[in-house]
């Protein structure tokens, strides 16, 4: 059986996980499709699981996005091998149909949410995903095409957070054969007697932007320009891998400072963050690294559904590979331009309201909740709470997990959440709390959630209280309903 490659894995892994593994999880998932990469993947866990971790426990997901006629014959193949390894196997299947628009995009997200719902399951805090470097190689070429910052640029990293937030996990993706090509893995295979399957819609050059590119890099002396070929995309993988890992260590740097001087501070109830930047921490050398900071940071009290591609406006000057036609001539960093004084004290950015003040001694900011844009109003979320039975976990405003639970049956009852405004909720509010003015203040500045139980019968609307400020109703018994709450965590 080849060595090679399973050198590479371990010595991969040793670098995620420490020297002696001890930080290995006792429980993990792994994304089996039943090609050559996850099915290789997988057959080294076991080998590790085998030969070094053998209370170690893993669950095989096998997705069946029902794209192709036999792709659920093929989930079922793929059990019948995962069967006679140490591993316990799930199908998930997706039923929803996938129109070939947007395919890539479309069966990528309804798998990822598969894949955390499994995880969730079964108690997974790491998902094992067996891209290599030819993945790599693609994705570098995508975000080309899509004019990505140098921090999209970096691609796919050993380790990093599932895209999809939950309550219950922090999921992280670990992609330990990311330096391995594509032909090691399937020389691993076939030396190994491993059985996989080829997903023929992977080789149809006009499915996908991703097949194109794939179909490309096969031929790439012929079909791609010098700059394009392997030997330069993997050179400027390498330059921008650079660039990151200087802004890491930077940014790294920020936060033990920031940390140790009590100057980024998150507030529950408000849900409002505190930043206060030292001015010797200011300078063109750090602008790029305070911009992806603040970036990474704010984005637990962002409403915005789109956060991850936005950085560009927090920093277009510093981070970006190719010029971008934006209508504008000017790039900025957000940093930058609020220390020199070009932006106002007060504005919005990414649906956060900032309120700035610029001293001498450094920039000091309160972001919270920004005004939603009036078209389109804020979120409303409906549901129904029961007495016993507490709600599923409620994801509000981009932003806050709640889960809902009473004991009193006279609260059963169908519920809302929305953001307190003034014009909508005052009269009723007056209606609830007997002493509002001691708070109200707090609700307009900082859009706080307001949970309403829909009138019922010719019953008029009724406010039942703010949970982040844990303030209900005067007639509210104490403990007669109960909220549970997680923010969203922040990037760094």
């Amino acid at each position: 059986m080849s060595t090679g490659v399973y050198t590479k894995f371990l010595a991969n892994l040793t670098r995620i996980f420490a020297a002696d593994l001890h930080a290995f999880p006792a429980c993990i998932a792994v994304a089996l499709s039943g090609g050559a990469d996850s099915m290789a993947l997988l057959n080294m866990l076991v080998r590790l699981k085998e030969e070094k971790l053998q209370n170690l426990h893993i669950h095989a997901i096998t997705v069946n996005h029902n794209v192709r006629p036999e792709s659920a014959e093929e989930a079922q193949e793929v059990g019948e091998v995962v069967s006679k390894l140490p591993v316990e196997h799930h199908i998930l299947d997706i039923n929803q149909k996938i129109g070939p628009k947007q395919m890539e995009k479309n069966a990528r997200e309804l798998r990822y949410k598969l894949l955390l719902g499994a995880c969730e399951k079964v108690g997974a805090g790491d998902i094992f995903m067996g891209h290599h470097r030819s993945d790599q190689l693609e994705t570098f070429l995508l975000r080309m095409l899509n004019n990505s910052t140098l921090f999209g640029l970096r691609s796919m990293k050993p380790v990093s957070n599932y895209p999809i937030v939950s309550p219950n996990l922090d999921l992280k993706v670990v992609r330990p054969m990311l330096n391995i090509d594509k032909s090691e893995i399937l020389s691993y295979c076939k030396s190994a007697g491993l059985k996989w399957f080829e997903d023929r819609t992977n080789f149809i050059p006009g499915l996908t932007k991703r097949n194109y590119f794939r179909s490309l890099l096969k031929d790439d002396k012929n079909k791609l320009p010098p700059a394009l070929q392997k030997s330069k995309i993997l050179d400027s993988l390498a330059k921008v891998e650079s660039f990151n890992k200087i802004v890491d260590l930077r940014m790294n740097n920020i936060r033990k400072r920031l940390q140790e001087e009590g100057a980024d501070v998150i507030d529950p109830k408000t849900m409002s963050l505190k930043l206060f930047f030292p001015a010797d921490m200011i300078g063109p050398l750090n602008y790029v690294a305070l911009d992806r900071y603040l970036f990474l940071d704010m984005y637990q009290v962002s409403a915005s559904a789109n956060y991850f591609h936005e950085f560009t406006k927090v920093d277009d000057k510093y981070s970006t590979f190719i010029p971008k036609v934006t209508g504008r001539k000017d790039k900025s960093s957000l940093i930058e331009d609020i220390w020199n004084g070009k932006k106002p004290s007060r504005f919005t950015l990414l649906k956060c309201q900032f309120d700035v003040k610029r001293s001498d001694d450094g920039i000091e900011m309160e972001i919270s909740r920004a005004n939603e844009d009036p078209r389109r109003g804020f979120h409303v979320l409906p549901f129904d709470i029961k007495s016993g039975e507490p709600t599923q976990w409620l994801f509000f405003d981009e932003r806050l997990f709640l889960k809902f639970s009473c004991i009193d049956p006279n609260m059963s009852g169908r519920y809302r959440l929305e953001i307190f405004k003034d014009k909508v909720h005052l009269d009723i509010l007056k209606k609830s709390f007997a002493r509002y003015s001691g708070f109200k203040k707090l609700l307009n500045k900082y859009h706080v959630p307001v949970l309403i139980r829909s009138g019922e019968s010719g019953d008029s609307d009724k406010i039942v209280g703010f949970p982040t400020l844990w303030k209900y109703a005067d007639d509210v018994k104490p403990g007669s309903i109960v909220c549970e709450m997680k923010m969203k965590r922040a990037l760094l």
